[in-house]
């Protein structure tokens, strides 16, 4: 194919405008009068601010359908656009191989690096922005993809000229690049352009070898497909990973160094909702709870959002102790957070994606809050509520059905598959709790029955359920000596929502003193569940407390001894996880018998948790229950016994 290295744009001395911006209009109208009707002419700027400039300036006016692709729009929009693109591709396909003349003017699509990888398309023409080498295979592999147009494909490679604050700066990035990368890349492009220029008919994989000949060129490929030093977590690290809860102050575990290294461009995640925030705060009855859904989410760099939030001061974060939206400062916000903005402070548009334009809004009405479960993560599409009621005992059999099936798939040692396995029988017995039950709707089945899914729930629970199992199971194992299970099936009960792991918080917004909701009271309350049986499920609050429940008693020396009575919730995740070093204590705070699996480390204490809540969800997904619909509304429930 034909390569050519177009230069960097340039304005006359003295001109006001934005010499990137001029560059880019010549380059759209460039596009439009190269473009050959009936196929596909590819675009692929560095960062989605080109992208959306080159987009706007071809969809102003152009004949001819233009679609953006970028990373920042959210998926449902990125999946329309991207459908776009491929039925035009099927299209194009089934013409060539019907040898048919396509019946329309073609198709023109801007992207950025999204389309380098995955996206099976094959351009008749690539505009591609200087990037660096192996960036630059990956976007001249969607040019005559299927190898019927040799000889008449042709790719661009252009270099942007420096915006007006960068003159005079070394070394600036360009989009996520590194500017040395993008220098070397150009020693590499420019000779394979001149080369394909003089030879327009000769395969550019002939042309690159003959390039390699050069031991320089050949050192430049070789140095661009080199891995970069990148922050390298210790064990040390790896330890502390493993609690990133907020704590007491508000603070949390920054993991963002770990996963994308010292990326500036690091995400957050924002989503849009419909309601006044000058007049009322998100935390009006209709936004009941965090509503969130993964495919409303758009992914913005960390530094566009604090410049957005800045001018909107209008940004919320959910805080799950409190269980309510939260207002957050544009320097608080870190790379992971999930952060609500209202639809009236704009900054996106369906077509364009994230703009950080106020004034781009949605075109279409946003979709209210909800479902709602009482106290679940309700930002997991798997765990949104099915139109049935499940009984809490059939769920409990069929979660610890699947996972001892599961279990035994994986070989799991049977300390741990017994761990496991009694976790699921048991790791939604907090739903028996009145607090719990008093969320669901009337009328019910029955009134007898311990429900653990419903239809819908008509308020927030305000507490963890599974801070209730787990509690009872605690008191069942250290204070009754009789559970039939060990101290690992504790933390797992507690664990399966991934919301209370390794510590018992209480929440501000609910009756003190509580326990992550749940009311502390002197005798402390029993779960309903199986009443009937010898088994006490009392609630035991003691574990919540700082350091070790106990007493002081005299020695044989009258001197002040402390015996202690059962171990803290800290102590518990302590003996479970074990230290980092290599040869650290096994179960140094004594919460965990040697002959129980303890000092599981980070990745295996994970992993069991993990199952556990994979277990949960595919039965959730698949359970049949009684439908929602066969119950008659016009049926007085029974009082509850």
């Amino acid at each position: 194919p034909k390569t050519a290295l177009t230069r960097k744009g340039k304005t006359k001395k003295g001109q006001n405008e934005n010499p990137r911006d001029v560059f880019l209009a010549a380059l759209g109208q460039a596009v439009l009068n190269d473009h050959v009707p009936g196929s596909l002419s590819l675009g692929v700027c560095n960062s989605v601010a080109t992208a959306q400039k080159l987009f706007a300036t071809l969809a102003s006016g152009a004949p001819i359908k233009v679609i953006l692709l970028t990373s920042r729009f959210r998926p449902q929009d990125r999946s329309q656009h991207l459908n776009e693109l491929l039925e035009f591709e099927r299209a194009r396909k089934d013409a060539t191989k019907n040898n048919t003349q396509i019946s329309h003017s073609g198709l023109i699509c801007v992207s950025t690096q999204v389309v380098e990888a995955g996206v099976d398309i094959s351009a008749r023409r690539l505009w591609a922005e200087l990037a660096p080498w192996p960036s630059t295979l990956q976007r001249l592999g969607r040019l005559n993809r299927d190898a019927r147009l040799n000889g008449e494909a042709q790719a661009f490679v252009f270099e942007l000229p420096p915006e007006k604050a960068e003159k005079g700066k070394k070394n600036a990035p360009t989009g996520p690049y590194e500017a040395t990368d993008i220098a070397d890349a150009k020693k590499i492009v420019t000779p394979l352009a001149k080369e394909c220029d003089a030879a327009t008919n000769r395969p550019i994989r002939e042309i690159l070898e003959q390039l390699t000949t050069d031991s320089t060129i050949e050192e430049r490929i070789k140095n661009s497909f080199r891995a970069k030093p990148e922050p390298f977590p210790r064990a040390f690290d790896v330890h502390g990973l493993f609690f990133t809860e907020p704590d007491a102050f508000g603070g949390f575990t920054d993991v963002s160094p770990w996963i994308r290294g010292n990326d500036a461009n690091a995400d957050v995640t924002v989503f849009w909702r419909d309601w006044d925030a000058a007049k009322k705060s998100p935390n009006a009855p209709e936004f009941s709870g965090p509503a969130y859904q993964r495919y409303e989410g758009c992914p913005v760099t960390v530094y566009r959002l604090r410049s957005f939030v800045d001018l909107a001061k209008a940004a919320f974060i959910w805080n799950d102790k409190a269980g309510k939206w939260e207002a957050i400062r544009a320097a608080d916000i870190c790379p992971g957070m999930v952060i609500l903005l209202p639809a009236a402070a704009g900054g996106y548009s369906e077509i364009s994606g994230w703009t950080g334009n106020k004034r781009s809004r949605f075109a279409s009405p946003l979709p209210p809050p909800g479902p709602f479960d009482a106290d679940s993560d309700v930002d997991d599409k798997l765990t949104e509520m099915k139109r049935q009621w499940v009984a809490l005992d059939q769920h409990l059999a069929a979660v610890a059905f699947d996972a001892e099936r599961i279990g035994k798939a994986l070989a799991l040692p049977d300390p741990l598959l017994i761990a496991l396995t009694r976790a699921a029988s048991l790791h939604d017995i907090g739903k028996s709790f009145p607090q719990w039950q008093d969320t669901l709707p009337e009328p019910r089945p029955d009134a007898i029955t311990l429900w653990a899914k419903a239809p819908c729930f008509t308020k927030r629970a305000g507490m963890r359920h599974e801070a209730a199992s787990a509690l009872a199971a605690w008191h069942c194992y250290y204070r009754t000596g009789i559970a039939h299970f060990s101290a690992l099936t504790i933390y797992l009960i507690a664990a399966h929502h991934g919301l209370v792991r390794t510590g018992l918080a209480s929440r501000v917004n609910a009756p003190q003193p509580n326990v992550c909701g749940i009311p502390v009271t002197i005798p402390p309350p029993e779960l309903p569940w199986r009443p009937n049986s010898p088994d006490k499920w009392m609630l035991d609050f003691t574990c919540a407390q700082d350091g070790t429940d106990g007493e002081f008693s005299k020695d044989a020396d009258d001197r002040d001894v402390f015996i202690p009575a059962a171990p803290g919730w800290t102590a518990l995740v302590a003996d479970l996880l074990g230290g980092w070093e290599a040869n650290a204590p096994q179960v140094a705070a004594g919460a965990v018998p040697n002959n129980e699996p303890h000092a599981l480390n980070p990745f295996n204490l994970a992993f069991l948790e993990a199952l556990l809540r994979a277990v949960d969800w595919r039965v959730s997904a698949n359970e049949t229950g009684i439908p929602a619909d066969s119950i008659n509304p016009q049926t007085t429930p029974e009082e509850k016994s």
